[in-house]
């Protein structure tokens, strides 16, 4: 490269858990060595168990619960697998049955366990409807005994799918779970999530009445974490009777800080309408929502449902999962059923903790002359060493820092950039033949920051009538706001120069196309009426 360029990574190495918790729970976007699928014996489900199973079989190992004891029934999977492409020699045939085919709700919540100096894998195991599921509430007990690893049951009924995880010690549970353990109050109810999931801080969110989904009232269909500061939060149209609440949600939500200090960002997702373009009305109606994906390593899994929010959707998750292998998966079967994709799995974490926590630097930043860059390691390997790996574009070459260590860790800073600069890079760290990288995905996903003087401006955060999104976007945008706000409205784009680059009619999708001729940066958006304006902030990152 042409220019000085100074960067380090500041690492602080932590070998031990947060003292006065027995174990750790991860969340669903830490890196994992497999997942667990049922296999139903039905074909309208295991045709998406066996789409999962040969997208994850390609790298990664996925245990299929069956019959074993049945010859030809094995052979069967076998061909269907086959037929779907599987990499049979990643998938792995285990005894194994229950009632329905909702592993994440009645299977175990995977943690890991800490015995002294050492760690083992770990499962959690809430009650699920004894009663009528008994099949389910045996079974985590015995993969735990089949994995070797330590069983723990929690005295509660409750639902994986009603459990979200942060990644950096909170837990988000659906009020779900009050109404379903009547002998027990919510302080008792807070102190056994607390402890069995070892979990710094509980909030517990409202369920959403009569939006579908049957009586789970799941909560990965409303919300999910994508990392530790950012949360998607489905999107319904303003005419559904529940939308009020669904904003409030995501509201709560945004003023929400983590425990890096910052508040959540939202993103939000729309939800598909019905076959008539309706949205249930009742809680035994279905609910079609995009948040219930899965997310596995360097691979994101999405639900479709043949409809025009499929192509949204997958915009939003491409901007948010830039560099991660997307797939979309024909999920309306599930829906039709109550089920979601994200509660077919459930998930086994990698052999040996190794936890990668950083709070990133991504999309405008307030420019600073050097910037801090944090990473804390958590694991009971030795580290033998964590590099850092930065390209400022145009350049498609990543430059390799390594750390260097100070005060029982490694510190440094980011400088000699200029205002001009757009920066991305991805940190990998090192134990013996074993070696991590964050984000996941990275060399092909990063995490990418720029630089605007208005970012942190009292400007900047003013409430606006409409929010855009994806923003930053690549080829087009969706103004979402209230639709008798903006009818019969023209929009314009200018550059921060004040010059106009686009213009138009907002449509009735409320669909911006954006030029090809658009450079990469930040432009002004107005929105244009008989009788008012608005603005906002647009960046463009393609």
């Amino acid at each position: 490269m042409s220019r000085t360029y100074f960067l380090i990574c500041s690492i602080l190495l932590t070998t031990q858990i947060v003292s006065g918790q027995a174990f750790t729970s991860p969340p669903e976007f830490e890196k994992n060595e497999g997942i667990i699928l049922k296999w139903n014996y039905d074909n309208s489900v295991d045709s998406t168990v066996a789409q999962i199973a040969a997208i994850i079989s390609a790298d990664d190992k996925v245990w299929i619960l069956c019959d074993t004891t049945n010859l030809v029934g094995m052979a069967a999977i076998q061909s269907q697998l086959g037929q779907r492409g599987a990499n049979l020699s990643n998938v792995i045939f285990m005894q194994g049955t229950a009632e329905n085919p909702w592993l994440r709700d009645y299977g175990p919540v995977s943690s890991y366990f800490v015995d002294g100096a050492n760690c083992i894998r770990h499962f959690v195991d809430p009650q699920y409807g004894q009663a009528q599921n008994p099949l389910a509430d045996f079974l985590p007990l015995q993969l735990a005994s089949d994995f070797g690893f330590n069983y723990e049951a929690m005295p509660l009924n409750f639902e994986g799918g009603n459990l979200l995880l942060d990644g950096i010690g909170r837990g988000f549970v659906s009020d779900r779970v009050i109404s379903q353990n009547p002998g027990k109050s919510k302080n008792e109810i807070i102190q056994i999530l607390y402890t069995s999931l070892s979990l710094n801080e509980i909030i517990i969110l409202p369920s959403i009445p009569e939006s579908g989904g049957g009586e789970w009232k799941e909560l990965s269909r409303l919300a999910k974490f994508t990392d530790p500061e950012t949360v998607m939060v489905s999107q319904f149209p303003e005419s559904v009777p529940y939308y009020e609440q669904m904003e409030s949600l995501a509201d709560s939500l945004s003023k929400t800080f983590n425990d890096f200090g910052k508040l959540l960002k939202v993103v939000r997702l729309p939800v598909a309408s019905l076959q008539d373009g309706s949205y249930s009305v009742s809680d035994s109606g279905e609910i079609r929502s995009y948040t219930s994906s899965l997310i596995f390593n360097n691979k994101i899994l999405i639900p479709s449902y043949n409809k025009p929010s499929d192509a949204v959707a997958l915009s939003v998750y491409q901007q948010v999962f830039d560099g991660y292998q997307i797939f979309q998966i024909p999920s309306q079967v599930l829906s039709d059923n109550h089920g979601s994709l994200s509660r077919l799995s459930a998930y086994i974490p990698q052999e040996n903790l190794f936890r990668m926590r950083h709070s990133k630097y991504t999309g405008p930043q307030f420019f600073e002359n050097e910037l801090w860059i944090n990473t804390f390691v958590q694991t009971f390997d030795v580290i033998d060493s964590i590099q850092l790996f930065y390209r400022i574009h145009p350049s498609t070459t990543f430059e390799v820092m390594n750390t260097y260590g100070c005060c029982g860790g490694n510190s440094g800073y980011l400088s000699g950039y200029t205002i001009n600069d757009t920066v991305s890079y991805f940190i990998r760290a090192y134990s013996g033949d074993y070696e991590q990288t964050l984000p996941n995905a990275a060399p092909d996903a990063t995490f990418t920051f720029w630089f605007d003087i208005f970012a942190g401006s009292q400007a900047a955060t003013e409430k606006q009538e409409f929010t855009i999104f994806p923003n930053p976007a690549k080829n087009f945008i969706y103004i979402n706001g209230n639709k008798e706000s903006f009818k019969n409205a023209n929009y314009q784009i200018h550059n921060i120069s004040g010059g106009l680059v686009s213009e138009g009619i907002l449509n009735s999708e409320r669909k911006i196309t954006l030029p090809e001729s658009m450079a990469n940066g930040l432009y002004i958006l107005k929105i244009i009426t008989s009788g008012k304006s608005w603005v906002s902030k647009l960046y463009l990152h393609r």
